[in-house]
């Protein structure tokens, strides 16, 4: 009976990881080839991004345009493994107006891939088991099971190497032992980060280093919620806020007419479809819902698309 047992998780693993969605893009400024994966409704690289010059680790990168990454050890091999690593400006190209913004951080991904935010990446976190309040938790590392899922071989798919780090001094460490990725996120001089380990089954969520540390970078697919959003309704007012169950969107530029109100998450999930209201004013109520950043689409004589922020 447990031989039978253990045939039957066996083959219930081999199903999972086969019935995973997978693909792979080719960044057409080098040729390189990526294999990419469906996660929830995300679509993540399931490699480290590795694109640009290699610089020695005691020069710093500039804004010269042309993308420079460090490889581990000061080796070209070891990016054809691991990937680059890169400074945090390096990896935004200079460009920080929309650091946070979902889907706006392209940096030095591909066309059609954009850093991820440090919002989506919980996203990624509380599809594979982590809750909301464990994934808002900071400088911890949090969420058993998941560092698990995401390391090769995992469950998820993402398939996380470790390695390591290159310092603001250009020393590199803890290859083979922990990875470290960025987020679009930035805190101040520092930004969101986060870290994976061989030894740990969980993710590190922080945002205590500089962003002059090289660290590698994976890069999520733009989404099409994010890409066709329209500043249609302009004053989209909310209240009370900070949310609570009585919450009320206002659309004053909208037409009296019957709509369909759907909201959706970053990762462009319906979160709540409200049906058949009649703009200015509609209650929300708190189920479904969440403190954070949310797309909506009000669908009726017109059709208006934006960002509702949810405090």
């Amino acid at each position: 009976m447990k031989k039978i047992l253990l045939v039957f998780i066996f083959m219930l693993a081999f199903l999972n990881v086969f019935s995973q969605e997978t693909d792979s893009i080719t960044d057409s400024r080098d040729g390189r080839v990526y294999r990419v994966v469906k996660i929830g409704e995300q679509w993540w690289m399931q490699e480290n991004l590795n694109i640009g010059n290699r610089i020695q680790s005691n020069q710093a990168p500039s804004d010269n345009g042309s993308i420079e990454k460090y490889c581990y050890n000061n080796l070209d091999s070891l990016c054809n493994i691991y990937g680059g690593l890169y400074r945090w400006d390096e990896m935004m190209d200079y460009n920080t107006t929309d650091a946070g913004n979902p889907g706006k951080t392209r940096g030095i991904c591909p066309s059609g891939w954009h850093i991820p935010t440090d919002e989506e990446w919980k996203e990624l976190e509380m599809h594979l088991g982590m809750s909301q309040a464990e994934a808002g938790l900071v400088n911890v590392w949090r969420g058993t099971g998941v560092g698990t899922s995401l390391r090769a071989g995992g469950s998820s798919g993402y398939e996380a190497l470790y390695c390591g780090r290159c310092s603001s001094s250009g020393s590199f460490s803890l290859g083979d032992e922990y990875e470290y990725v960025w987020t679009a996120t930035d805190y101040g001089s520092d930004a969101w980060r986060r870290c994976l380990s061989k030894y740990a089954d969980d993710v590190g969520r922080w945002n205590t280093f500089p962003k002059t540390y090289a660290f590698s970078v994976r890069c999520i697919k733009d989404n099409c919620m994010n890409e066709n959003l329209s500043t249609d309704i302009k004053q989209v007012k909310i209240y009370p806020n900070p949310f609570d169950h009585s919450t009320t969107i206002r659309f004053p530029n909208a037409e009296r007419n019957e709509y369909q109100l759907r909201i959706y998450n970053l990762a462009g999930k319906p979160v709540k479809t409200i049906h058949n209201i009649t703009v200015e004013e509609v209650e929300l109520g708190r189920k479904g819902m969440a403190p954070g950043l949310y797309l909506f689409e009000l669908k009726g004589g017109q059709v208006y698309r934006g960002k509702l922020v949810l405090d």
